[in-house]
């Protein structure tokens, strides 16, 4: 008798991150991503210990790591908007010192999420490494319906967002797009 096919699929995974939406309130807000493989063989993602594989063609947009192995953190051809990820670590937890005139790429991350809001436009993306952000955030650019701009963290890391002004209609925070109205 046959055996049936293992279930490839793996439990959804969540990534817990605080965002603040003025300097009064707050609010918990919480992730979730599933992954699937397609056939048995492949990569291990993110070096865990996990035994959860991934094909050849598994590079997650936007996450800021290199997922298939290939060297690459999303940048390199597999994702159609990976070019459009940008990145702030003011505590250099990623093993580079930030800076205000770098490029915003993951070797040259900026140091304020400011920075960022003053140089993404629609479609772009920024992932801030672990902190805590309290800073004056003022989106000089908006998004569009079709083309958000996106704040989110990087990978599973705590990120505290204090943002002390509203955001613009067509602006992301980790996946929730704001509709205009003030809270």
């Amino acid at each position: 008798m046959a055996s049936k096919p293992a279930d490839k699929s793996v439990p959804l995974q969540y990534i817990a991150v605080i965002v603040g939406v003025s300097a009064i309130m707050g609010f918990f807000l919480l992730l979730g991503s599933d992954i699937r493989s397609d056939r048995p063989s492949g990569l291990p993602i993110l070096g865990n210990t996990n035994p959860i594989v991934a094909s050849e063609q598994s590079e997650l947009c936007s996450d800021g790591l290199d997922n298939d192995g290939d060297g690459e953190i999303d940048c390199g051809g597999d994702c159609p908007y990976d070019c459009d990820t940008f990145f702030v670590d003011k505590g250099g937890v990623g093993g580079f010192a930030c800076s205000g005139s770098g490029t915003g790429r993951i070797s040259q991350p900026w140091c304020t999420i400011d920075k960022a809001s003053n140089t993404l436009t629609a479609g772009q993306t920024v992932l801030v490494r672990a902190g805590v952000y309290a800073e004056p955030i003022i989106a000089r650019n908006s998004g569009t319906s079709s083309a958000y701009i996106t704040y989110k963290n990087f990978g599973e890391e705590s990120v505290i967002i204090n943002p002390t002004a509203d955001l613009p209609s067509g602006t992301v925070i980790n996946g929730i797009p704001d509709d205009g109205r003030q809270s």
